[in-house]
């Protein structure tokens, strides 16, 4: 793939995606110089030890700076930023999460955004622990939507010894749910959406309960036949719908 094929791919995202997260990561100035500092009864602290900051001048932005009088840790505006310590300018961070969303090779993302394999390896699990602490707070409301979906774990260069399972050859077979990655999605009637990767092995009542922190205003629970839904709903006390034959109806269309 050359630098022209990953740039029309690049220029075909959708705004809306890339308007998320430019917030996500904070690429605007905020309304207050210090926004990003944590706060409690109006007074800044620090993240480290919780002792009360003091101002201690500006960075080379302009952004306040603040300083801890019990660690001496020193902080700014922009210290929580994914974007902190990159000194990359915002339109190389936007130009690398086009990549990232259009699935482009690490690789090939650092020749497009030229910027080092190093660097490039670095924005991706900043980008990742963002996301992540962004989805960790969404909650669920009113009718929520829950199903699983299994993806084929790649166990290509693993040893022997290490596999969970005898190797096969490609094409021969299938080991149905055993040994592949379950992901559960959940959606409300409010469209909010999330997705976790639950565990290894088909649905069950653990894995269920991996979900519980997403649903703190589920009133009603929607879900196929599987018999650990029922006891998932009925302890946590959601009105639990369940679609009749949608089970058999999915086991089908995997077969085809």
């Amino acid at each position: 793939m050359e630098t022209k094929e990953i740039a029309a791919i690049v220029d075909s995202m959708y705004e809306d995606e890339l308007d998320v997260l430019s917030q996500l990561l904070a690429l605007s100035e905020p309304e207050r110089p210090d926004a990003m500092i944590l706060r409690e009864n109006g007074l800044p602290f620090c993240p480290v030890c919780g002792c009360v900051l003091s101002k201690n001048g500006t960075d080379g932005k302009g952004h306040q700076k603040w300083i801890c009088g019990g660690c001496g840790k020193t902080v700014s505006s922009s210290t929580s930023r994914p974007t902190a310590r990159t000194r990359l300018s915002a339109r190389k961070w936007l130009s690398f999460v086009k990549c990232e969303l259009a699935g482009v090779p690490l690789r090939l993302s650092s020749a497009y955004c030229r910027v080092s394999l190093k660097t490039a390896f670095m924005l991706r699990h900043k980008l990742q622990c963002a996301i992540s602490s962004v989805v960790s707070a969404i909650s669920l409301a009113g009718r929520v939507e829950l199903d699983a979906k299994f993806i084929r774990a790649n166990f290509k260069g693993t040893r022997p010894r290490d596999m969970p399972r005898k190797s096969k050859k490609r094409g021969h077979g299938s080991a149905g749910h055993m040994h592949k990655v379950c992901v559960i999605f959940a959606i409300d009637e409010f469209d909010s959406f999330v997705g976790l990767v639950a565990g290894i092995g088909d649905e069950t009542r653990e894995k269920a309960d991996a979900m519980l922190p997403f649903l703190a205003g589920c009133e009603t629970l929607v879900t196929d036949e599987r018999s650990c839904y029922e006891a998932f709903a009925r302890d946590n006390g959601f009105r639990h719908v369940q679609i009749k034959g949608s089970r058999a109806i999915r086991t089908k269309a995997a077969r085809r």
